[in-house]
Formats: structure tokens, sequence, C-alpha cells
């Protein structure tokens, strides 16, 4: 069956030159930040940055890219760790310019959705709501009903860096703490628009779903692309590596986490989700891993139970090197409590029954692993919540100074993290073998995440070239097993360009020629983001 999606007309602003910067001293010493992104694994080259403000500048940038062979790295707030936006030569697309929160409307649920570009970031968004569109109700046209309750409602994905932009979030599947109870990005994106290398300019919404063999046609300015939707047996676990195929397929996950290799996003359409009413915020010691680890898993089954008054909004994990590191380079050395080997953190949605009933319940699971809430720290205020939140943030920011020290006796070194996925009947299992291999291979290692997705991140911090070699290799061994129980080699973070050769881990060669057939379909000489995934 063919199917054939007209594009539509670019959104035009009026805006009359595009900004493109050249000159390689001006670049060096003025846009050097645009070369490197968060992993810092190596420092890119470009011959150009263009800065759109609109999206007929976007569709625009890409014809000439096209007709010109020009490769272009879209590119957001940087905040990546996998080299995604280092460029490898040919033009960066900034979409910094494109920062509107354009409007918002309600479906009929009476569910709110919000519509904005792409350079939005995820701090904005949020002060947005929380303040009712204060500083931007006079560009903020026709929804003055959505302003007077907008703090009522809140964006759930929260990655570390809040000052991610929307557009590389959505590119990247980005998730957070609060993933565990409200999915990943996927889970909130209603809508894209979508510019393709060829210039078509799709408008996407949820429910466009095509089949497997299905032949799709994009007719646009610099001819017409074809996409054939290859089968796929997609898992079904958190997973972010590589092009989300499945049958149906509908066409706004195909974008969702393609890393920037398919399209340039220009305007994203999120729903939003109701505020909890309160928040309760617990971290919880233990004087065992083991402990920690079933009482994760005790959460996990309380938050299925619907009888339960456990509803559990985050759940994450800090290992025994993780509160050590909090004790010893943080401001919140008090709150680690003495002996403790081990801590999970949670945020509990308050408002399905009375403070006591909740308290009792989760004390009674404590007590089932030897602790309970008389050596918890507890926050149920805004302040309180925002220091938890930050404590929680303070482990990956004390990482990466860690191996800012060694950088300056090796610059060779760099962090090995891995993002690994299993199901959740492994994790006891997976956990074993993480801290056995680091400790065979003598490596400083700190274990932390998202416990409730079966997701933690294993840092392993080398301090010499030496170990930088046994840290890869513990990684590539690590994501073997991880794969032989049924999970993922990236759970939230893609693949980049960094952990392109996991693809082989995961997938066969077959798998992985089928990504590729969609890659070329629409971007057939390799324009967008080269180096990534490919």
């Amino acid at each position: 069956m063919n199917i054939r999606i007209h594009g539509h007309e670019p959104r035009d602003d009026q805006v009359s030159e595009i900004l493109f910067i050249d000159d390689p001293v001006r670049i060096r010493e003025s846009y050097s930040r645009y070369l490197l992104d968060e992993s810092r694994f190596q420092e890119g080259h470009t011959d150009g940055i263009w800065f759109p403000r609109c999206e007929r500048q976007v569709r625009d940038i890409l014809v000439q890219a096209g007709r010109n062979r020009i490769p272009l790295t879209p590119s957001a707030a940087r905040t990546g760790i996998l080299g995604g936006a280092v460029p490898c030569g040919g033009h960066i697309l900034s979409l910094d310019q494109m920062q509107r929160i354009l409007s918002a409307e309600a479906d009929d649920t009476g569910i709110w959705r919000i519509t904005l570009e792409p350079g939005v970031n995820l701090d904005r968004l949020s002060r947005f709501l929380d303040s009712n569109g204060t500083d931007e109700k006079e560009s903020f046209p026709g929804t003055s009903g959505f302003l007077s309750v907008s703090d009522q409602w809140f964006y759930p994905p929260d990655p570390t860096e809040m000052s991610a932009h929307l557009g590389g979030t959505v590119a990247t599947d980005a998730s957070g703490s609060r993933s565990f109870f409200y999915g990943p990005t996927r889970n909130h994106v209603y809508g894209l628009r979508v510019v393709l290398v060829n210039g078509t300019v799709l408008e996407l919404k949820r429910g466009m779903s095509v089949r497997a063999g299905e032949r799709i046609e994009f007719p646009g300015p610099g001819g017409s692309l074809y996409l054939t939707i290859p089968p796929f047996n997609r898992k079904r676990i958190k997973n972010t590596a590589a092009y989300h195929l499945d049958d149906p397929l509908d066409l706004v996950d195909l974008f969702i986490g393609s890393e920037g290799t398919l399209g340039v996003i220009t305007e994203i359409t999120v729903d939003l989700s109701r505020k909890p009413v309160s928040l309760l915020g617990a971290v919880c010691f233990f004087k065992q891993e083991i402990q920690a680890i079933r009482f994760a898993r005790r959460i996990r089954q309380e938050n299925r139970n619907r009888n339960s008054v456990i509803t559990a909004c985050a759940l994450e994990y800090f290992d025994q090197q993780s509160l050590f590191l909090l004790r010893e380079r943080s401001p919140y050395a008090t709150r680690v409590r003495d002996g403790a080997m081990a801590a999970i953190y949670i945020e509990q949605d308050m408002s399905n029954a009375p403070l006591e009933e909740i308290l009792t319940a989760y004390d009674r699971l404590l007590q089932e692993q030897g602790s309970s809430l008389e050596t918890a720290w507890g926050a149920w205020d805004a302040r309180s919540l925002r220091e938890m939140k930050d404590f929680r943030h303070a482990v990956p920011e004390i990482i990466n100074r860690i191996i800012e020290e060694h950088r300056v006796r090796c610059p060779a070194i760099h962090k090995i993290a891995t993002d690994l996925v299993v199901p959740g009947h492994r994790f006891e299992e997976i956990m074993a073998v993480y801290r056995k291999e680091a400790e065979d291979a003598d490596l400083e290692y700190v274990i932390f995440g998202h416990i409730g997705e079966s997701h933690v991140h294993v840092n392993l911090l080398p301090l010499d070239e030496v170990e930088l070699d046994r840290a890869k290799a513990v990684s590539i061994l690590l994501s073997r097993k991880a794969v032989q129980l049924g999970g993922s080699v990236s759970g939230e973070h893609g693949i980049g360009k960094i952990k392109k050769e996991l693809l082989k881990i995961m997938f066969t060669d077959a798998e992985r020629s089928k990504f590729r057939s969609v890659k070329n379909a629409l971007d057939p000489h390799g324009l967008l983001s080269p180096g990534t995934l490919f």
C-alpha cells in the first residue's frame, strides 16, 4: 500500500535574514561552546553555524544543504553526554533562537496541551506554568483560560539538566526520576512539526499510524522521499537505542528518540499532567545493599496494587560510594545516616490517603528490610523538597568534578558510564555482576539511578589511560550481560557518537540494516547528524 503525506507550508515570522557565522576565528573565540556537549569526549569542528528564528528558515537551510551536500548537525542546549551535538564538519544548525511558548488548548477530556518551539528549556517551561505565565502573557495569545490554571499542571519529564531544550529531550526521548511513574518523554508528546532534508514540513499528531510494509511518499521542494516501514520486533522494555520501530508505527514515535538523524523538529505539542496537590519526599537508609534493592521491589509491587496507599512518583538508588561522596564532598554530609550502605529516594503523591496511613504503610515496608522511618530524611514543603532534589543531583555533579581532577593528571581521561536496563526480575542478578566486574578490574566506581525501572548507572572513574582501557572493557562486558538478560544498552541517553558499538551487541546485522534503511530513506545522503547512530 502506498501513502502520500503532503507537507505543510512552513511557519514564517517575517524574519528577514538568517544569522550565519562562518568566520573560523569568530567561531573559535565566541562560539566554541557549540563544538562540545557534556560528554567532553572531543571538540568538534564546523565550517559555519546557522541560527534560524522560524520554521521557514529551517526549511531553507535544509533545502540548501541538501542541494549542496553539506552535512548539518542540529544543536540544542548540548546537555547530552554521548557526543550527539558535537559536529564532525559541515554546518551546525542551532535552534537556540526558536524559544517561543506558542499556545495551549484542552482536549476533550480536559487535559491541557501546550505547544512550544524546540529552544524552550525545561526550567523555563516549569517556571512559566508555576507563575501562570506572568512574564509572557503579552506574547501568549488566546489562552487566558489556561493561564489562570496553569499552576495546577506540570510537564513530568525531569532529566538532571533542567537547562535542556525541549527539542533535545524529544530527540533523545529523555527521562529522569519521575519516569518511574509518568514514563519517558515519548509518553507526553502529542504532536510534532518536523522538517525533512528535502524541505517537506510534516505536521504529525498522535494516531497517524502506518503498518509494516507500507510505502510512504513525502513530496518536498527537494524532490520526494520514500520510506517503507520495515517489520521489527521491538523490545518491551525501557529503551532508547536506535529508532522506535513498531507495527503499527505512530509517525510521531519515529522521530522521538531519533537523535536528529531523520529530520529537524521545529514545533512540539506536549500533554501536561495534573500536579499532585502535595508531595512527600524521603531518603531511606539501609545497612545492606540487598535490603535497599528488595525495598524498591516492594514499592514497585505496591504501586501496581490499586488498593495500596503507596503511589511513588520517583524511586532512585544510591550505593555505598554515592553516600561516601555525599558525606565527603557535598553540603549534605549531615543528611547521610551513619552506617548506611545504600539509600532509596522516594517521591510520594499525598492526594490518595491521609498522611498517617501513608507513613504507616512505608514504615511497614522499611521494617521488613531492617530500616524505619525514624532513620529516614523526610521533606514535604517546597524548600525541603528542593533540597532533597539537589541532594539527588549532587552525585553526578561530584563525579564530573572528580573526572575533571583526574584529567589534570591525564588529559585523555573521561568517565565511562553505563545506561543499562534489565527486566525487573533480573535486577538483583545484574547488580551482582556490576560490582564483581568493576572490583575485579580494580576500578573506582559509583552506582546510582532509577532503580524503580531496573535502570541504574555504573560510573567507572579511571585514573590513567591503562584504567581507561580497563573501564571500556568492563563497560562492554556489562552491556553484553544486560542484553543476555533481556535488557537494553541504553535506557535514557540514546547512542550518540560514543556508544555506536553497543548497537552491535543489542541488535543483529539484519536488525541494524532495518534502522539503516529508515535513515537512507529519509536522509539518503547522510547529511543530518553525521556520525550519530551510524
